[in-house]
C-alpha cells in the first residue's frame, strides 16, 4: 500500500510540475529552431560570398545575425561584408568600429584563428585602429611563432604607430625563420631612415653586403640608400663599381640610368637604358616596363637631333617585337613625345590592327590621328568598333566627339554624345530642354557619377554647336548641364564666353550681366585651382564692357596661370586689351604671337599691318 501511494505521490507531483517543464523546454526548443534557421542563413550567405556577390553575402548574413545575434561565424561574416560594401554609411567612424565589434567575439573564442584574425586586423587597421591591429597579430604570433608570414603585416603595423624599432625587431624575426633577403634589408632599412638614422642605416646595408659576396642585389640595396640619402654621387659610384664585377647586370644599369637623368646627364642616361635593355636578363613584360619608364624620362627637347640616342634604343626593340601591340604602342607614345604626329598614328594604326579589341589603344588611335590632323582614321575605327558598350563609355566616347569635332562632323559627334546621355537615363536627350522639375527628378534619380557625366555631355554638346553656329541648340546644352548642375565652373564658364563671343549680347542688358555673373562665379569656384581660361573669359568681358583698365589686370592673371600653354586666341585678346590701355607695341608683338599659331587669320594680319585693334 506504501508503494502504491508512493508511485501516485511523484505521479502527481510530476504532473503538477509538466507545466514548468514544458514552459522550460521551449526556450531551448526555440533557440535550436533559431539557430538551425540562422545557420542557413550563413551557409547561403557564404556561397554568396564565394560567388563574389558580396551585396547578396551581406544579406544572408544579416538574417542570421538577426535570427540568433550569439552566433558568433554570423556575426564575424556580417561585419566583413558590411566593410567590404564600402557604402557610405558603413564607411563612418562610428560604424566602422560596429562592423569590427560583430566580428571581434569569434576571435575572442578562437584567437588561434589565423585567417580571421588577419583579416579583422586588417579591417581594424583601415578604421585607423591600429594598437587593435598590432594586439591581435601580437596574439597571432605568440599562438603560432613559426608562421613566417605574420612578421610582415606587424612590422607595416608597427611602422604605422611610429614604432620603428619594434617594426625592425618583426622583421629580423622574418629573417630568424626565412633568411634575410634584399627585400628584408631594404623595409629595415627603410624603418631605420624614418627615424632618421643614417649611419645605422648604411651599417644595415652593409652588413647585408658583407654577408652575401660575390651577389648584385646587395650592392643595388646599398646604391639605394645612398640615393635615398640624397647621396647620388655615392648610389652612382657604389653601382659603377659593382658592374666592374657584374657588367652583365641589367638592374645595376637601368638604375643607373635612372639617376643620371635626375642629374641631366643625357648621354649617359641613353648610354645604360639601351645597354640595360640589350644586354640585361629581363623578361618580355620587364622589358616593355623598362621603355615605358624610359618613355616618362625622356627629356624633351626640340631638337629632333637629340633622339637619334633613343631612335636607336626604339629601332632595336622594334626589330624583337615587330608584330607586339603593346611595344607598339610604346613606340607611337614615344613618336608623340618627339612630337612627330603622322609617325604616332602609323605606330598605334599598327598596333590596334594587331589588337583590334583594345578600347585603350582605340582611344589612343583616335587621339593621335586628332593631333595628325586626319581625325576621320580614328572615326572610322571607332564606328567599326563591335562592343557597343564600350563605346559609350565616357573617355571613349568623348574621344570621339573631338575627332568628330576636328573633322566638323558635328552632326557625328552629337549623335554619339546624345546615345551617352540616354545611356546614363533613358529620358534625356542633349537636343530638348530641360525645366526645373525634370532637372529635379535627375538628382533624384542618379548617382553623383552620373550627374557629373550628364552635366559634361549637355556642356560638350553646347560647345558643339557653337562651334557649329546653330546658337539656339548650343543654349540648350548649356542651360540644361546648368539645370543640372547650377554650380559647374566649366559650364558656366564656357556660356558666359558663348554668350559674349559668339552670340555677341550687348554691354548693358540683361544677357550680358547674366554672362558676367557667370563668369565671376566660375572664377570664385575654381579658387583653389585657378584657370587662366576662366580668368581670360572675365577679362575679355570687362574688355567688351569698356574696362580696359580691370580687363589688363585679369587677362595678365591669365597668361601668368596659362604660360606654358598660351593659346592663340589668349594671346589676341591680350593684344586687344594692350591696345586699349595705349600700349602699341606690346599689343603688336602678341598679335604676332597669335598668328605663328594661326597664320590664315586675316583679322590678326590686319590688326599687325595697321597697328591697331580692329573689332572682329
Amino acid at each position: 500500500m506504501k508503494g502504491l501511494r508512493r508511485f501516485i505521490f511523484l505521479l502527481l507531483a510530476a504532473l503538477l510540475a509538466l507545466p514548468a517543464l514544458l514552459s522550460a523546454s521551449r526556450p531551448d526548443n526555440d533557440a535550436a529552431r533559431r539557430r538551425a534557421k540562422a545557420r542557413n542563413f550563413f551557409v547561403r550567405g557564404t556561397l554568396k560570398e564565394a560567388e563574389g556577390k558580396i551585396d547578396a553575402a551581406y544579406e544572408y548574413y544579416r538574417k542570421a545575425i538577426k535570427e540568433d545575434p550569439s552566433y558568433i561565424d554570423a556575426g564575424f561574416s556580417y561585419g566583413m561584408t558590411r566593410m567590404m560594401l564600402l557604402d557610405d554609411v558603413f564607411s563612418a567612424p562610428s560604424e566602422m568600429q560596429r562592423n569590427l565589434a560583430y566580428m571581434r567575439p569569434l576571435l575572442e573564442e578562437f584567437p588561434s584563428d589565423v585567417i580571421s584574425g588577419e583579416t579583422y586586423a586588417y579591417y581594424a587597421s583601415l578604421a585607423d585602429t591600429l594598437p587593435e591591429s598590432i594586439r591581435i597579430y601580437d596574439i597571432l604570433v605568440r599562438e603560432h611563432p613559426g608562421l613566417s608570414r605574420l612578421y610582415f603585416p606587424r612590422a607595416y603595423y608597427y611602422a604605422q604607430m611610429g614604432r620603428m624599432d619594434s617594426a625592425v625587431l618583426a622583421i629580423r624575426e622574418f629573417e630568424r625563420l626565412e633568411g634575410a633577403s634584399s627585400e628584408t634589408t631594404i623595409r629595415k632599412v627603410s624603418f631605420i631612415l624614418a627615424e632618421g638614422d643614417t649611419l645605422r642605416a648604411l651599417q644595415e646595408a652593409g652588413s647585408y653586403a658583407a654577408a652575401n659576396p660575390g651577389k648584385p642585389s646587395p650592392i643595388l640595396d646599398k646604391a639605394m640608400v645612398y640615393k635615398a640619402l640624397d647621396r647620388p654621387d655615392s648610389a652612382i659610384f657604389f653601382l659603377e663599381e659593382g658592374l666592374k664585377e657584374f657588367p652583365n647586370n641589367g638592374d645595376m644599369k637601368f638604375d643607373l640610368a635612372l639617376m643620371y637623368v635626375e642629374k641631366g646627364d643625357t648621354a649617359n642616361f641613353h648610354r645604360y637604358v639601351a645597354d640595360a635593355f640589350k644586354t640585361g636578363d629581363f623578361e618580355y613584360e620587364e622589358k616593355m616596363e623598362m621603355l615605358n619608364i624610359y618613355l616618362r624620362n625622356i627629356p624633351f627637347n626640340a631638337d629632333k637631333k637629340k633622339y637619334a640616342e633613343s631612335d636607336a634604343l626604339f629601332k632595336y626593340a622594334y626589330g624583337q617585337y615587330p608584330k607586339d601591340a603593346a611595344f607598339l604602342d610604346t613606340y607611337s607614345r614615344y613618336e608623340m613625345v618627339k612630337g612627330d604626329f603622322d609617325a604616332a598614328l602609323n605606330r598605334v594604326e599598327k598596333a590596334y590592327e594587331l589588337d583590334p579589341e583594345d578600347p585603350v589603344l582605340l582611344g589612343r588611335l583616335i587621339s593621335f590621328s586628332v593631333l595628325a590632323n586626319r581625325p576621320e582614321v580614328g572615326m572610322k575605327a571607332y564606328e567599326e568598333y563591335g562592343d557597343q558598350d564600350e563605346k559609350l563609355e565616357i573617355n571613349l566616347g568623348l574621344t570621339y566627339a573631338t575627332a568628330a569635332e576636328t573633322a566638323k562632323e558635328y552632326d557625328k559627334a552629337v549623335v554619339v554624345l546624345d546615345s551617352m546621355a540616354r545611356r546614363v537615363s533613358p529620358s534625356v536627350s542633349l537636343l530638348v530642354p530641360l525645366d526645373s522639375m525634370e532637372a529635379d527628378s535627375l538628382r533624384g534619380a542618379l548617382s553623383s557619377y552620373e550627374l557629373s557625366t550628364l552635366t559634361s555631355l549637355y556642356e560638350v554638346a553646347g560647345d558643339l554647336f557653337s562651334k557649329a553656329k546653330d546658337f539656339e541648340k548650343a543654349m540648350i546644352g548649356y542651360e540644361n548641364s546648368l539645370l543640372i548642375d547650377p554650380d559647374n565652373a566649366s559650364s558656366l564658364n564656357n556660356y558666359a564666353y558663348f554668350l559674349i563671343d559668339k552670340v555677341k549680347v550687348a554691354p548693358g542688358s540683361e544677357q550680358f550681366a547674366r554672362a558676367k555673373e557667370m563668369s565671376r562665379k566660375s572664377i570664385d569656384a575654381t579658387a583653389d585651382s585657378p584657370q587662366g581660361t576662366y580668368y581670360d573669359t572675365f577679362a575679355w568681358i570687362l574688355f567688351k564692357e569698356g574696362n580696359y583698365a580691370d580687363a589688363l589686370v585679369y587677362q595678365e592673371e591669365a597668361m601668368d596661370l596659362e604660360k606654358e600653354n598660351l593659346a592663340a586666341e589668349m594671346l589676341s585678346h591680350y593684344g586687344d586689351i594692350l591696345f586699349m590701355n595705349g600700349r602699341e607695341e606690346e599689343a603688336v608683338e602678341q598679335w604676332k604671337k597669335a598668328l605663328e599659331q594661326t597664320p590664315d587669320d586675316t583679322i590678326l594680319k590686319k590688326k599687325i599691318e595697321n597697328r591697331k585693334y580692329l573689332d572682329e
